[in-house]
């Protein structure tokens, strides 16, 4: 919880929202938490998570009417 607040102060200009911006950072905690089994945030590592939040994932099929980029 401590980790995610954090985060959320990070990414809270880029979503205009607190409550937002805790929700998504939630889900990254909760996600790492999962994949790494971690149990601890160093400030590395909420950064990296708030910098992964901030930036718009790119699709990789990305079609334009149809055909393939």
């Amino acid at each position: 919880m401590r980790s995610a607040h954090k985060i959320a102060k990070e990414i809270v200009d880029e979503c205009g929202d607190y409550q937002i911006a805790l929700s998504f950072a939630l889900k990254e905690v909760w996600r790492q938490v999962k994949t790494y089994d971690k149990k601890r945030f160093g400030d590395v590592a909420i950064m990296s998570a708030a910098f992964k939040l901030m930036t718009p994932k790119q699709d990789k099929n990305r079609n334009y009417f149809g055909v393939p980029d």
